[in-house]
């Protein structure tokens, strides 16, 4: 009936729910309201911010790109209500835990988008981020880039 994400996010839910009622019992009700829109509304800002520095990186290295993507998803975990969402934003934003994670997302970014089927990559090294596309003669012709024999 769930697939796994299914099941991730259910449980996830529950999660949340039981660690925000054992917070509200240590603390009290109103507190736990009070750290949970704190916190929120600095998760905001981060998403602001992030999202801002993002748009202005342009087209960089994919190292850059995966960790400007990564902080955005950090700002983005921080900003939704919950205790367990904020402690993962908040160990995602943090550099030691990007570089660990960088190899497998920049990998499954260049998967998703195709990047190496549509522009023939022969090189990805994802130790530094760098993609040296490398078009074929066939990639050429399939984004239209040919020149007929009359022009030539």
């Amino acid at each position: 009936m769930f697939g796994p994400v299914g099941v991730l996010l259910l449980t996830s839910f529950v999660v949340e729910i039981v660690l925000l009622v054992a917070v509200a019992s240590a603390i009290g009700a109103i507190p736990t309201v009070f750290l949970l829109i704190g916190v929120s509304l600095l998760g905001i800002t981060l998403v602001r911010y992030e999202g801002a520095r993002l748009l202005s990186q342009g087209l960089a290295s994919g190292e850059r790109m995966v960790d400007g993507s990564a902080r955005l998803v950090a700002a983005l975990l921080v900003a939704a209500p919950g205790l367990v969402s904020t402690a993962a934003g908040a160990a995602l934003y943090l550099p030691p835990v990007r570089r660990v994670i960088r190899p497998f997302a920049f990998a499954r970014a260049t998967s998703w988008t195709g990047f190496t089927k549509r522009f023939g990559a022969d090189v990805i090294d994802a130790a530094d981020g760098d993609v040296s596309p490398r078009p074929s003669q066939s990639t050429r012709t399939e984004l239209g880039f040919t020149r007929s024999t009359d022009e030539r």
